[in-house]
Formats: C-alpha cells, structure tokens, sequence
C-alpha cells in the first residue's frame, strides 16, 4: 500500500488525464460540427462568437496528447 501523499498523487493524475481527454473530445466536435462552412447563418456566428468558438471553426483537429489539464 502507499501513502497519502502517493494516492493523492495518483487521484490528481486520473483526473488531470481524463479532463484533458474530455477536453480534446469536446474541442474536437466543435470543430467537427461548425468548421468547413462557407456561409454561416447569423444565429450560429453569434453563438460561435458568444462562446468564443469563432477561431476553432477552420482548426484542424486536435490530436491526443496536445492539450494538458494540470492541477496544483
């Protein structure tokens, strides 16, 4: 068995990894849903814009392992 501090350690690194992947999956989709348009109906590049997802529309998508949740 290991100590405390190992378990802690260990609980903040599955979580830290499993953000990111949620992360990724969900920064992915975005892409996915609203990149390659030509024409984006009013409603959505308001919305794009609100969310501040207006500059992922024409990204590539984001490997495994780009994006890193770290905590303190």
């Amino acid at each position: 068995m290991g100590t405390y501090q190992e378990k802690l350690k260990e609980i903040q690194n599955t979580f830290c990894e499993g953000a990111s992947n949620l992360l990724t999956i969900h920064i992915n989709h975005i892409i996915e849903k609203y990149g390659n348009w030509n024409k984006y109906p009013r409603k959505v590049k308001k919305y794009l814009k609100k969310k501040l997802w207006w500059d992922l529309r024409n990204s590539d998508k984001i490997k495994d392992g780009e994006l890193l949740v770290l905590i303190r």
